[in-house]
């Protein structure tokens, strides 16, 4: 979805609310994210809506409260439209193509990473595909054209078949304060301040696994040890970082792990 789409799209919506036409903003939407996983949300709030109306053409609630419920909804709308805008601007920032040098004289990799959500991520990110053109790597992520719903494995499995390697960055994504695992059972067992990452960082690397392209794992320092990020399972090739300090890329330990997983990639370039 470019800019220019969306931007369309809000300043419509956006009117339709404010003329009070919330049913014909519900279906603006609906039709626009058709076929994305964007459309269940919508279709929760499509149902509210529905539900309310009828509650109030029932007679069950009376004039205030159906209002105060509306402006809820409508606040719902608001803000499902400003978390799409947040999020096509951070892509917009961090994984346009940026690349100054001749693209010809780099070699691809795949960088398997999260839409960041906060600065840190962002500015970590930034100093991380800088820090790897210096080793003549370009390191490359799905673009806009490329993403299905439909079939999102394809688009991955495509651009890493043009890739001589992988880096995942995994970051948090999701934070639990308190919860439970496997609860329920006798195997339960409390969950506190834990992080973890999205679940398309296991995927993807699993993916580079399996074509047997050199790769390493960027770990976020406090991100649950699992999967694909479990440090007993592929160690030597995952690295913990802190994403406050981006300037630790140049330093060592995580130098001497970066530079071997270099030299391991322009190999294989070299040979294939």
């Amino acid at each position: 979805m470019s800019k220019e789409t969306f931007d369309k799209l809000k300043a419509e919506v956006t009117e339709l609310i404010a003329n009070n036409k919330l049913e014909k903003a519900i279906i603006v939407l609906s039709n626009y994210f058709n076929n994305t996983f964007e459309v269940h949300e919508i279709i929760l709030q499509s149902a509210r809506y529905s539900a309310l109306k009828k509650d109030q053409m029932s007679g069950l609630i009376d004039a205030s409260t159906a209002n105060t419920e509306l402006n809820k909804l409508r606040l719902c709308v608001l803000t499902f439209l400003q978390e799409k805008e947040e999020s096509l601007a951070f892509k917009k920032e961090i994984f346009s193509s940026n690349t100054k040098e001749d693209s010809n004289d780099l070699i691809p990799v795949f960088l398997s990473v999260g839409t960041p959500h906060n600065q840190f991520q962002t500015n970590y990110i930034h100093t991380l595909k800088n820090h790897f053109l210096k080793y003549k790597l370009d390191l490359k992520t799905l673009d806009d054209d490329d993403w299905t719903e439909l079939d999102p494995l394809r688009p991955v499995s495509v651009k890493m078949a043009s890739c001589y390697g992988c880096l995942v960055l995994a970051m948090e994504r999701t934070y639990i304060k308190n919860g439970l695992s496997k609860r329920a059972s006798k195997q339960e067992s409390v969950i506190e301040d834990q992080c973890f990452a999205t679940p398309w960082v296991h995927i993807e690397a699993s993916m580079a696994y399996q074509l047997k392209l050199p790769f390493i794992i960027l770990k976020e320092n406090q991100l649950k040890s699992e999967g694909m990020l479990d440090v007993n399972l592929f160690e030597g090739r995952i690295v913990k970082i802190n994403t406050s300090n981006p300037s630790e890329l140049k330093e060592y330990p995580i130098k001497s792990f970066t530079r071997k997983w270099v030299e391991d990639v322009h190999n294989n370039f070299q040979t294939n």
